[in-house]
């Protein structure tokens, strides 16, 4: 496993993958150098896409993507570990981040990383569904 990353090149490749996983709609929002976004690859085939922020000690995790014909292998959990070790490093304590309500694989896996609920943002997506704030502390 190879988790690295994005080059600025390769952000046009990144969105369209985001765009096959979350349609057409999706626009990749590169706000700020704040913002890091990472593959990981296995055997030289990306599999999945992470992007966050830190500032500090905290960071937001903004997107987590595995692209469909890998999804439900634990790529997802192989990459926020990966996260988890390279914010570590940079000394941030607490990771958030939102994940849609009714999105019961990835709030059970956040949950098995140690994720705790905080609270729901109401109409927080763009199809007004509503979102769960949840938190990890990377020094327990």
């Amino acid at each position: 496993m190879t988790f690295r990353e994005v080059r600025d090149e390769e952000y046009p490749f990144v969105e369209s993958i985001l765009k096959d996983i979350f349609g057409e709609k999706f626009i990749l929002d590169k706000k700020s150098d704040l913002f890091k976004t990472f593959f990981l690859e296995d055997n030289s085939e990306i599999v999945g896409i992470i992007q966050f922020w830190y500032l500090f000690d905290e960071a937001e995790i903004t997107i987590l993507a595995i692209k469909k014909e890998f999804q439900g292998r634990g790529y997802g959990k192989i990459l926020l570990e990966k996260t988890f070790e390279y914010l570590n490093v940079k000394g941030v304590k607490s990771v958030y981040l939102e994940v849609a309500i009714d999105n019961q694989p990835a709030k059970k896996l956040y949950e098995k990383l140690g994720f705790k609920f905080l609270t729901v943002r109401e109409k927080y997506y763009a199809d007004g569904k509503d979102a769960i704030v949840m938190k990890k502390d990377l020094k327990e």
